[in-house]
């Protein structure tokens, strides 16, 4: 079991400093104190604390891009640390990864370019069954040419963040 789990860390980008930087970097790290304290934000308003009793109009998140999804205890006013912020890093990391390994049945085998790719893909919520097929088979020139069409990276508009992402990425 230890073999296993020594394994899986050396493969995992969540432990990979490069891999995190440039998610810190997408994400951001939303409002954050001079002591590095991280504030609760509505991703709608980034760089405002979300208020207690105010219902978000976009997502509400803490730290680089950490969302109830991985931290089910996320209300508006709440406050972490710089350490908690990291963790829960790891923790979306990690939990992004699981999802790619439910998904693309050679994840593990590809080279880290392409697993970064996959989890971008995976952030921006757009890894779709005809993307994921096409994975699967193999067809590596389709994938790009799909990675590349992507609405916000083609006519970005307001999602300039998404451009920026995927150019680090292709």
């Amino acid at each position: 079991m230890i073999r296993l789990k020594n394994l899986l860390l050396e493969i995992t980008l969540s432990t990979d400093n490069e891999f995190r930087q440039n998610v810190k970097s997408w994400e951001g790290s939303g409002p954050v104190d001079a002591a590095g304290n991280h504030f609760a934000y509505d991703d709608a308003y980034p760089k405002v604390p979300a208020k207690p009793g105010v219902q978000p109009r976009g997502t509400l998140t803490i730290g680089y891009g950490t969302t109830a999804a991985v931290l089910p205890t996320l209300r508006p006013g709440m406050k972490i640390n710089h350490a908690a912020a990291e963790s829960l890093l790891t923790k979306g990391i990690v939990k992004h990864e699981i999802k790619a390994r439910g998904l693309v049945k050679k994840y593990d085998s590809y080279p880290k370019y392409l697993r970064a790719a996959i989890l971008n893909a995976i952030y921006r919520g757009d890894l779709d069954p005809v993307t994921i097929k096409t994975i699967n088979a193999g067809q590596w020139d389709s994938v790009a040419t799909r990675y590349l069409q992507h609405p916000n990276f083609t006519n970005p508009g307001k999602y300039r963040g998404v451009v920026a992402r995927m150019q680090i990425i292709s």
